[in-house]
């Protein structure tokens, strides 16, 4: 029996009192289940991923009255030592929730929160910000459908300084996204681990049908996709056990045999607009789980889409993009890695698939 004390609970913003919302909408997930397929071998492993589908989300922003000390745009530090999550959600992000408790209870944070009033006066002040910010912004799909979108709810809110921290715009994706569902704001760049903020106005949300559409709409980048071309995403991820997908001879076979195109997106940073020309004209898209589907929310019907997924990445994100734009979307689940923890296919499963999509165009 552990003995170990866990950490502490970081309140989210809109759980405290001084918290005021402008913005509190309830967001339900609707799969449009006519849509969604999967084979014999992978329906029993795909119950447990749909009940994505069950949860109800929210759109949060309001304004958290007070002066505060913000921490690497993630925390909130009262000058009585109180933390509180800036952009979280508790019941919504455990992931992230665990990283910023962890951090929280770390030697370094628990020193810095002692020594927050002795520097309070010497930090720089900013009044009234919006602060965008999201703890896993280096990533293309977490920047896309759940940072860069609540700059919707920002209309009306052109006088105010919007804080970004730096790596946010490191990126030619999180540039290119900021400076396109910004409404030509320029960012106040936060380039120091700790500033002062008065009154910030602080928001969250969940990627949702309102976040999917938004963004097609705002970035309006025009499709053509009337063409056949048939598109394997490889995906060649640095770190991530059970990313990728072990091209064996056999599923080499069938990409040859199906005349599919590879396509990497991996060894160089594309612009937005460059990844969507070259996936446009496609009838069918086959993908390992990862964030080029992203990708998705600007293309158009009709398309089928083929995700891998391994028990490494059991998320249904890349599904609702497909099931809210209307495109015919099959699961496969494989649990079975080779050495290199790549994820090894049934190729009769697939061939079935492709059967079943080629038949839908008869």
């Amino acid at each position: 029996m552990s003995t170990e004390t866990p950490p502490p609970r970081i309140p989210s913003f809109y759980e405290m009192d001084a918290y005021v919302p402008e913005i509190n909408n309830s967001v339900p997930r609707n799969a449009r289940n006519e849509y969604l397929h999967f084979s014999d071998q992978s329906r029993p492993h795909f119950s447990e991923i749909l009940a994505y589908f069950d949860r109800v989300t929210y759109e949060r922003m309001g304004v958290l009255h007070g002066d505060y000390m913000l921490v690497n745009g993630a925390l909130l530090v009262a000058r009585d030592g109180t933390v509180i999550k800036s952009n979280l959600a508790w019941e919504e992000e455990w992931g992230n929730n665990q990283i910023c408790d962890e951090f929280c209870a770390s030697e370094s944070f628990v020193t810095f929160r002692r020594d927050v009033s002795s520097i309070w006066d010497e930090l720089i002040l900013v009044e009234k910000p919006i602060v965008l910010s999201h703890c896993y912004s280096q990533n293309y799909f977490h920047w896309s459908l759940e940072a860069v979108t609540r700059n919707r709810f920002f209309a009306g809110y052109d006088d105010h300084p919007l804080i970004v921290q730096p790596g946010d715009l490191h990126h030619v994706f999180q540039k290119e996204l900021f400076s396109r569902t910004s409404g030509g704001k320029t960012p106040f760049i936060q380039d120091r681990a700790a500033i002062k903020v008065r009154d910030p106005i602080l928001s969250h949300e969940i990627m949702s049908e309102n976040s999917i559409r938004w963004l097609r709409e705002t970035m309006n980048i025009p499709v053509h996709n009337q063409g056949s071309k048939r598109i394997y995403l490889r995906r060649t991820p640095r770190y991530r056990p059970g990313g990728s997908l072990a091209e064996t001879v056999e599923f080499l076979m069938f990409l040859r045999e199906y005349g599919f195109e590879a396509i990497d997106f991996s060894y160089q940073e594309f612009t937005i607009e460059e990844q969507v020309r070259m996936l446009e004209n496609s009838s069918v898209i086959l993908a390992p789980h990862g964030a080029a589907l992203t990708n998705l929310t600007y293309l158009n019907p009709a398309l089928s889409v083929i995700e891998i997924i391994s028990p490494r990445t059991p998320r249904a994100l890349y599904m609702h993009i497909a099931s809210t734009l209307g495109f015919h979307y099959y699961g496969v689940y494989s649990n079975q890695l080779d050495e290199e923890e790549k994820i090894i296919l049934d190729i009769e499963e697939l061939r079935t698939i492709m059967r079943a999509i080629i038949s839908l165009g008869s």
